[in-house]
């Protein structure tokens, strides 16, 4: 049951339909990550036109993973960097 502030929307992955319910205020984020994979396996299914929807979905699913780390990792390079830089900055002002 939803309540006011879910919406059921329909999103095509691939060839299949899921209708989940969303904050409202996450629609647009659904429906662009949606966009994102399906691009994703349009690239994927126009340089390796063998391979089964499966076998596309779960490559595009490594993908976005490997995404994923990389991005932490460099977020997480970038708070240590700060956290050194403000580590200098209160040893200076000593």
């Amino acid at each position: 049951m939803a309540d006011g502030n879910k919406l059921k929307i329909n999103l095509k992955i691939g060839s299949l339909l899921f209708s989940p319910f969303v904050d409202r205020s996450e629609e647009e984020v659904y429906r662009k990550a949606t966009d994102y994979i399906n691009s994703k396996i349009d690239t994927l299914r126009k340089s390796r036109s063998n391979l089964t929807e499966a076998q596309n979905l779960s490559i595009v699913a490594l993908e976005l993973a490997l995404e994923l780390m990389k991005t932490d990792n460099d977020r997480n390079e970038i708070f240590s960097a700060m956290k050194n830089l403000d580590d200098m900055l209160k040893s200076a002002t000593k």
